[in-house]
């Protein structure tokens, strides 16, 4: 292999190695518009998680003060039944015994 050929391979590795730097600064753009565009994606998701966030704590706050007014209230319903049912049998053991 002489000079020629040497000068030769030479300019065909730098035109390969040109090639390769240009299809790599191709795929540089294309990965960071793909990054820009899930960081984008990302900030939406994030936005979207954190106001469900605050909705479900309203909501668990707002279960929290329901329920402990619901057990108020069945053990009010169940104390008058416990009087009524009292009551009926006291009035009607008063009427059986008189």
């Amino acid at each position: 292999m002489g000079a020629r050929g040497a000068a030769q391979l030479h300019d065909e590795l730098s035109g390969q190695l040109a090639d390769m730097s240009h299809q790599l600064k191709l795929n540089a753009l294309h990965f960071s518009s793909t990054l820009n565009e899930e960081k984008k994606l990302l900030d939406t998701s994030s936005t979207a998680l954190e106001t469900n966030l605050s909705k479900t704590k309203t909501s668990k706050t707002k279960l929290s003060a329901v329920t402990t007014k619901t057990r108020g209230t069945t053990w009010l319903v169940l104390a008058s039944i416990l009087v009524v049912l009292i009551g009926w049998i006291w009035t009607y053991l008063l009427i059986r015994m008189t």
